[in-house]
């Protein structure tokens, strides 16, 4: 009924101008488009995938494996497919262990609750990583580690 209401408004009878109506139409796509070129940008470093990303990128290989536990978010795989090529693999605490434990260089990324329980004899070349954010899939604020075997 509103689309009927503001066709009517708008239409060349009922007082507005094609023209006015194409320059509001182009003025709203721009705004749009601006907001979602720039909004991703400013909001992305509240997340703790992107956190994480940041912060250990540089000990990233391309052939690691990598897994996560309790967190599933795609922002996962947006950022850490972008340095390395092994596929997401969703997992239970239980299957981190033995999940670390295959040989060749990997990542779990976790609660930090997890980690001094499953990972509180840690070889010392491991790296870990924590950051915390928001989780927006949840909407509750979230505590990451990530835990990284070199080889």
């Amino acid at each position: 009924m509103l689309a009927l209401l503001l066709a009517r408004h708008w239409s060349p009878q009922g007082g507005v101008a094609w023209s006015s109506f194409k320059r509001i139409a182009v003025a709203t796509a721009c705004c749009y488009l601006a907001i979602a070129l720039i909004v991703p940008l400013l909001v992305a470093r509240f997340f703790p995938a992107y956190q994480l990303f940041q912060e250990s990128r540089r000990y990233l290989q391309p052939d690691m494996q990598f897994g996560s536990v309790e967190f599933d978010e795609p922002s996962l795989v947006w950022y850490f497919r972008s340095r390395v090529h092994g596929f997401l693999t969703l997992m239970n605490r239980n299957r981190a262990l033995e999940f670390m434990a295959e040989a060749g260089p990997r990542f779990v990324i976790m609660p930090t609750s997890l980690v001094s329980t499953l990972f509180a004899n840690h070889p010392e070349t491991w790296k870990m990583f924590s950051t915390r954010g928001f989780n927006i899939a949840k909407g509750k604020r979230t505590e990451l580690t990530l835990v990284s075997k070199p080889e």
